[in-house]
């Protein structure tokens, strides 16, 4: 039947589990059941968690997890009843609070709380206090339960049928404060008020009942309303104040009131009067009077208090009213009384030159008003009876200073005096003189102060004076010392009578909080005599401890220490000796003071230490055995010897006597001075590698001081290692960087403080093999046809012994590799074959590199790099064999090449040796032919070329300019002598020719045929002029204007020819020599032609033909116009011989395709003008100087007409 029953139910909780996943909203990733529960303690629940499948593509692990502890609960408690649903079996519960929250891996699914708790309990500590019929507060305090509880407070005053709530606040918890007021019907005069507690929760209900008497819980308003004082005198005080609910505590209707007066004079205790005859307190008209009397202090400050209770009030200080305070001065007088003195009061001080008068002050509430004071009248009176008085030359508080003769007598009254007036009574103190007697004899002596530290009093003893007769007392004086004033007061200065028998004498024990040094006095009092008072020279307590000493350390070395000391306080007498201690302690130096140590840049000499300082005991205990020193009392100076360097000791010294020890003063830390430390320790290489070393050391077993930096000396060189930098100062490790490859080298440390120490240990290393560097090209030269020798320089960093070298000579074809053999060489050149050229796309290139071979055990080699060499792939391990004819030879001695050979196959062992092989390094080349260059190569050279060929032409150009612009525009010589010759004969007529810009022969061209016909030039022989003829500056040339032409100084030959024939009207000879210069002369013998045949009267055949022949002699080349661009062209030459208008043409020359005026064109234009002219066929091409004549000649055979002048 169980069993039937237990599967219904979990099959009735898997339906109604299947119904709430159904109801699952689509975002609810799923939920526990219950969310909440409250259990009773030892109670058990089931906790479920379920799944929203449609959110869980995937399984996933379900657990429970308590959210206070982050544990999960145990797997036991846990049942599994699908992938999605998981049950927790909380069981047998305690008092707690618990949160589970259901997690799916680690996702939360959803939480529960359980609290596991009780019904409500009662509440505990309720109490109420009403404040002056005003309102009412109860409280109480709730019990702990894990279970909510609520908790509500009622009250009645008759019938419980009548309750009324109060409103309690619940923010103070455990604490509940509820509040009674005149919104929820608080009555004032009602004496018992019932009160009910219902508390409730989940787990059932609970009510308590109190009674509560609100006369007894009533606390009054504080006093003092409207306080004010009535009347005010030197001892008494009344005052008023209202109190608006006092008949509410009247004795008559209630209990009444019981009253609390306190009184304070400032610096006083507080006095209780309140049953006192000195307070009086009466109800006075709605309020309250009190009267003080018998005040102890005129002028003086107390504060009164005041607080009130119901008489009838329970127990306890929270019944009390607030307290009331107010403060008041009283009226002042005249001072009660002067200051107390004494006929010993008085000191002289060593040089008898002044003595200083002591009094007994009066305290502060004796003053009895302002601007209080002493007054001093002193009368100095000499043995004539002459009387003065005197000023004090200092006066204090406490005592005053005048000036003292010893053979005089002094009479001191003294008073006190404030605002309202001066004391009624004066002290006085009589001085007699001392020279009246020996002083010394009435003098006590032996004046010792021992200190009690068992309850801080002092203790003065002395010895009687020497005289004692007429001895009545002695006055012991005492007062609070000043520091390094034996004989001044710190505040008033008290005194004492004893008798004459007596020579001892204890002050009072001193409070803890008044435990101050005192120093001490006494003096012998005589009928009529007084030495004043003496004071103690030394204290001590033999009793207890000595007072502290202070040493102080005067000088400090390395190894020294000087220590001095004072004991002006103790007395020798009493005094064996003093004790010093002092031993090594621990570096108190702080973190920040190690941080910034003097650099060694500052100055490597300068001393290093901190100076002499206290510190607590506890920071500096002693790592050795302390050392102990006796020393003798009468000493104040010790030097300790035999210390460390740089090394912290704390000194300890103490005053000691035959029965105790004095205490030791506080521990005083000192640090001797820095010298050279011990050697480095344990020096030796740690890592090595081909241009680096690590080493390490450890720090000097002795630094003696601090050490500010390690010298590493490697060879000759120093390194500098900062200690501030290193991580661990006491195991050191440095590397050193930038070593030469296979080099031997010496290394140690030096450690240095302000001083250097001697170097460790030296250790020696020679750093790895290392590949070569790079080699150096030397040459090549050709030992014959077929062989050239190849040369190169030893690597400057071979990095081991440089073994052998290997060449290679790569066969390429473009950039394809063919062929390639390696070959090994034991010097620095080798011969090799030149290789043949069976393509223009081959290239043989030659490189070389050095090779280091390792002896792996001579620890020559890194073994990181014998591990690599292990797994190293050689890609030319195959071209040391074939390819004979691409061997380079180093030596052709046979013998030498076998023990190469054998060296060789002893190195490419590679279980003895390790190879370090330098980089390729490029010998030589052999091309069949140019390589093609490339695009930018091609572009360089042909902007390069195109730049030079500009910069060529451009010089060649300013060249030529220059030349041509200093050329002369000058007749020829033949042309010149004979215009000069015809206008000797008959004078040239030009009529208004102009021509501009020309000179010949000095003569401006323009002047020569603008002259009138009267001019006269005197002919000059030819032959004088020959030289100029042959002189490159006489030619007819003027500046350059165009291409291929000369212009006579800009002016247009054809323009001067035409000019002159229009002018002068010439003659058929004129004609035919106009066709001559224009065919075949130069245009300097134009221009001679035609200016030889103007304006001439006789012989014009004479005068026309020697200038032609002389024309003819000069070799001047070609015929020339200027204006036709220097040689006359053919389609020119028409428009040359056309006359100017009104003439027309004669003829017309046709050009040829050369543009020059070639002979044949020349002659038939001649014989055109002149019919009779046959033709001559002996001339071809260009008419040359010397067939000219000749030309000539055969022309002047026919007849001519000549020009007759106008």
């Amino acid at each position: 039947m169980c069993e039937l029953l237990r599967y219904v139910s979990s099959t009735t909780i898997v339906l109604c589990l299947a119904l709430l996943t159904a109801a699952f909203h689509e975002d609810d990733v799923g939920m526990t059941i219950p969310s909440h529960v409250d259990l009773n303690v030892g109670d058990s629940v089931n906790i479920s968690c379920l799944l929203n499948p449609t959110r869980f593509e995937y399984p996933c692990e379900m657990i429970f997890e308590n959210q206070l502890t982050k544990l999960r609960v145990p797997p036991e408690d846990i049942v599994v009843m699908n992938t999605s649903y998981i049950v927790y079996m909380f069981r047998n519960a305690r008092e707690q609070s618990l949160r589970l929250l259901c997690k799916c891996d680690m996702d939360a699914i959803a939480e529960s709380t359980i609290n596991v708790g009780t019904p409500p309990r009662a509440v505990s500590q309720f109490d109420c206090r009403s404040f002056d019929f005003e309102y009412m507060v109860c409280n109480f305090t709730q019990p702990e339960n894990a279970v909510l509880t609520q908790y509500n407070l009622t009250y009645y005053i008759n019938s419980p049928d009548y309750e009324t709530p109060a409103y309690c606040n619940f923010d103070m918890k455990p604490l509940v404060v509820c509040n009674i007021t005149a919104e929820h019907l608080y009555r004032p005069q009602v004496e018992e008020y019932h009160f009910k507690v219902h508390s409730s929760n989940s787990l059932g209900s609970f009510k308590q009942e109190f009674t509560i008497n609100n006369l007894n819980v009533m606390v009054p308003a504080r006093p003092g309303q409207d306080f004010r004082i009535t009347k005010l005198t030197k001892d008494s005080m009344d005052a008023i104040w209202s109190m608006p609910k006092y008949d509410s505590y009247s004795p008559n209707k209630h209990r009444g009131l019981q009253w609390e007066i306190l009184l304070q004079p400032d610096g006083f205790a507080v006095q209780n009067i309140s049953a006192s005859t000195q307070a009086r307190l009466v109800r006075f008209d709605r309020g309250c009077k009190l009267s003080l009397i018998d005040l102890p202090y005129a002028h003086y400050w107390y504060e009164l208090r005041l607080r009130v209770k119901v008489r009838t009030a329970v127990a306890g200080e929270d019944m009390w009213s607030q307290t009331f305070k107010y403060r008041f001065r009283t009226r002042p007088r005249m001072p009660d009384r002067p200051p107390r003195t004494d006929n010993g009061g008085f000191y002289i001080n060593p040089l008898e030159t002044e003595v200083r008068l002591y009094w007994e002050q009066l305290e502060k509430w004796e003053e009895n008003g302002d601007n209080f004071t002493y007054i001093i009248r002193a009368l100095e009176k000499h043995s004539n009876g002459q009387t003065r008085a005197l000023r004090p030359r200092q006066q204090e508080a406490n005592f005053a200073i005048f000036d003292w003769h010893n053979v005089l007598h002094y009479t001191f009254q003294l008073s006190s005096r404030n605002h309202m007036g001066e004391s009624a009574n004066s002290s006085f103190i009589t001085i007699y003189p001392q020279t009246s007697r020996f002083a010394k004899h009435y003098t006590p002596h032996s004046i010792h102060n021992v200190y009690h530290e068992t309850n801080r009093s002092y203790t003065l003893t002395w010895l009687p004076p020497q005289k004692q007769e007429g001895l009545q007392n002695y006055t012991v004086y005492w007062c609070y010392s000043k520091l390094a004033m034996p004989t001044d007061c710190r505040g008033s200065i008290h005194f004492r009578h004893v008798s004459s028998k007596t020579h001892r004498f204890a002050t009072e024990p001193q409070s803890v909080e008044h435990d101050h040094s005192l120093t001490l006095a006494v003096s012998a009092n005589y009928m009529d005599y007084n030495t004043g008072m003496h004071w103690t020279s030394c204290s001590v307590d033999v009793n207890a401890d000595f007072e502290p000493m202070e040493p102080e350390v005067l000088s400090t070395t390395a190894t020294e220490l000087r220590v001095q000391w004072s004991s002006k306080t103790v007395c020798p007498s009493i005094l064996s000796g003093y004790n010093l201690t002092y031993c090594e302690v621990a570096d108190t130096t702080t973190v920040d003071e190690r941080a910034t140590p003097p650099s060694v840049a500052d100055d490597l000499f300068e001393p290093f230490s901190r100076s002499a300082k206290t510190v607590r005991a506890e920071k500096a205990a002693c790592i050795n055995t302390p050392t102990t020193i006796q020393i003798d009392k009468n000493w104040n100076k010790f030097n300790i010897t035999g210390l460390k360097p740089f090394t912290q000791y704390r000194l300890e010294m103490f005053m000691f006597s035959h029965e105790k020890a004095g205490k030791p003063n506080e521990q005083l830390l000192v640090r001797t001075y820095e010298s050279a430390p011990s050697p480095p320790r344990r020096l030796q290489v740690t890592v090595l590698t081909d241009t680096t070393a690590n080493i390490s050391w450890l720090a000097p077993s002795e630094s003696n001081g601090y050490i500010r930096e390690y010298i590493v000396k490697l060879n000759n060189k120093e390194i500098s290692v900062n200690t501030t930098l290193l991580e661990d100062r006491n195991n050191i490790s440095f590397l050193l960087t930038n070593l030469t490859s296979f080099t031997s080298y010496k290394v140690f440390i030096i450690a240095v403080t302000t001083y250097r120490s001697n170097h460790s240990n030296d250790v020696h290393f020679t750093t790895f093999m290392s590949a070569p560097s790079k080699m150096a090209y030397s040459g090549t030269t050709y030992v014959n046809l077929k062989e050239v020798q190849v040369k190169w320089s030893p690597p400057s960093q071979p990095g081991g012994r440089l073994d052998y070298y290997e060449i290679a000579v790569t066969v390429l074809r473009g950039d394809y590799i063919e062929r390639r053999r390696l070959s090994v060489v034991f010097g620095n050149s080798c011969v090799l074959r030149i290789p043949a050229c069976p393509d223009p796309d081959y290239q043989t290139k030659v490189e070389v590199r050095a090779i280091n071979a390792g002896v792996l055990t001579n620890n020559e080699v890194n073994p990181q790099d014998v591990l690599e060499h292990q797994i190293e792939f050689d890609p030319d391990r195959h071209h040391y064999e074939g390819n004979e004819e691409l061997v380079c030879v180093g030596t052709d001695n046979a013998a030498v090449a076998a023990r190469e050979k054998s060296a060789l196959l002893r190195y490419h062992n590679k279980d003895n040796y390790y190879l370090y092989k330098s980089d390729w390094y490029p010998l030589t080349s052999f091309g069949c032919s140019q390589r093609q260059l490339g695009k930018i190569t091609v572009i360089t050279l042909m902007i390069v070329c195109t730049t030079l060929m500009l910069m060529a032409l451009m010089f060649f150009a300013t060249k030529k300019w220059k030349m041509m612009s200093d050329i002369q525009c000058t007749l020829p010589e033949a042309l010149d002598a004979h215009i000069k010759k015809a206008n000797a004969a008959g004078g040239g007529g030009f009529n208004g020719g102009t021509i501009i810009n020309g000179d010949v022969g000095g003569i401006h061209v323009n002047e020569f045929l603008a002259t009138s016909p009267s001019r006269t030039i005197t002919s000059q022989p030819l032959h004088d002029n020959h030289e100029r003829l042959h002189n490159e500056e006489h030619h007819l040339l003027g500046r350059h204007r165009h291409d291929s032409g000369y212009i006579c100084d800009e002016l247009p030959f054809e323009r001067s020819i035409s000019a002159l024939t229009a002018t002068t009207q010439l003659t058929d000879n004129v004609e035919d020599l106009r066709d001559y210069a224009h065919s075949e002369s130069s245009s300097d013998s134009l221009m001679g032609s035609t200016g030889s045949s103007g304006g001439a009267s006789g012989e014009p055949e004479a005068q026309d033909v020697a200038p032609l022949q002389r024309i003819a002699e000069e070799p001047t080349g070609y015929v020339q116009a200027g204006a036709f661009g220097g040689y006359v062209m053919a389609d020119k030459l028409n428009a040359w011989l056309q006359p100017k208008a009104p003439v027309q043409p004669a003829a017309a020359v046709q050009a040829n395709t050369n543009g020059y005026v070639q002979a044949d064109a020349l002659l038939a234009a001649a014989t055109k003008n002149n019919k009779s002219i046959a033709p001559v066929a002996a001339f071809s091409g260009y008419v040359n100087p010397t067939d000219l004549p000749q030309w000539s000649a055969q022309t002047q055979n026919t007849p001519t007409t000549t020009a007759a002048a106008a």
